[in-house]
């Protein structure tokens, strides 16, 4: 990661290297750059910061993705990924330009960058610590919920929901007016 956020190491990339295999976690002091790590990786992946879409029109959120110090005015972020069928390493560079454009390339000569990112979206779990509040406060169901997605079966959860709401037949029959069809067949 160089010149994004509050990262100002022009020349000099921040190297970050995670576990396949576990979940990753960073620690660190105040104002190290925990945040603009996390972000970091969340525009790589999903193209924004909510943090910064959610500012008042009058702060101008693009201002704030490239660390204002660092003098190309632009901020890279380079993702090199391990694929589990033994691969080649598949390296994806994100960059935040001067004029707010963002642009997805693969040094590795990847034919599909945008594709990969878009896979590791629906793969790759980012939680903030506000996120990770809210889910230690969330009610046990909710938590639950939660969890079932974190470990991808959010999907398999919300089917099993539809199905119970499916098999209480008073709701089949409000829903459709099913009483009311029986009558009228029963009439004619």
């Amino acid at each position: 990661i160089e010149g994004f956020r509050g990262i100002n190491n022009e020349d000099n990339p921040l190297v970050l290297e995670f576990r396949h295999d576990a979940v990753n976690s960073i620690f660190a002091p105040n104002a190290f750059g925990k945040s603009s790590i996390y972000e970091a990786l969340f525009y790589a992946i999903r193209g924004t910061i909510p943090k910064l879409e959610g500012l008042p029109a009058s702060d101008y959120a693009p201002a704030y993705y490239c660390n204002r110090f660092h003098s190309p005015q632009k901020a890279t972020i380079l993702l090199t990924l391990a694929p589990d069928d033994g691969t080649d390493d598949i390296v994806v560079q994100v960059e935040r330009l001067p004029d707010g454009r963002r642009q997805v390339s693969s040094p590795s000569g990847h034919a599909a960058p945008e594709a990969i990112l878009r896979s590791l979206d629906n793969d790759l779990v980012l939680l903030d610590y506000k996120t990770f509040r809210d889910f230690i406060d969330d009610s046990p169901l909710q938590r639950g919920r939660s969890m079932a997605s974190l470990v991808g079966l959010g999907r398999l959860s919300e089917l099993r929901q539809a199905l119970q709401v499916l098999a209480n037949a008073r709701n089949i029959d409000t829903d459709f007016g099913l009483s009311t069809l029986e009558s009228r067949v029963t009439a004619l």
